[in-house]
């Protein structure tokens, strides 16, 4: 039914949800990667994000051990799409055991110069995910 002549229309707010029981891999804690036998894994929130209210085409931004000790495009992998590639053993630290992989999706662009991963302009829908991974066994040697 529509709305009266004369009153104004509700504003749906614009949202951006990702689904955690939908991720891929499974956001479980910690997500056990092995190097000795998986060189890349994909991850994944392509069937997990949900954009309510309308608005621009989603954009998703990835991140490897970001923190903010390290420069910021440092930390940024895989694109803008909704599915991330990664290889573990091609990264800074590849022999550490603890990592994490970060996904943010939202319905804006990042400040042009941003701070941080979350770094929008006021009004952006976003929300996020994040693998912690457990590095299991080693990298195989790279032959020349």
């Amino acid at each position: 039914m529509p709305a009266p002549v004369g009153e104004p229309l509700p504003v749906i707010p614009r949202l951006v949800v990702i689904n955690k029981a939908d991720a891929d891999p499974p956001l479980v804690t910690p997500y056990l990667l092995d190097r000795s036998s998986e060189l890349t894994r994909e991850f994944s929130i392509a069937s997990a994000v949900t954009q309510i209210g309308g608005g621009p085409a989603l954009r998703y931004y990835w991140y490897y051990d970001y923190s903010p000790k390290v420069p910021f495009h440092f930390a940024q992998v895989c694109g803008t799409a909704p599915r991330c590639v990664l290889s573990v053993c091609q990264k800074a630290k590849a022999t550490d055991k603890d990592h994490f992989l970060r996904v943010v999706a939202s319905n804006g662009d990042l400040a042009e110069t941003p701070k941080n991963p979350f770094d929008f302009a006021s009004g952006t829908a976003f929300d996020s995910v994040e693998w912690r991974l457990e590095l299991v066994g080693n990298c195989p040697a790279l032959t020349p």
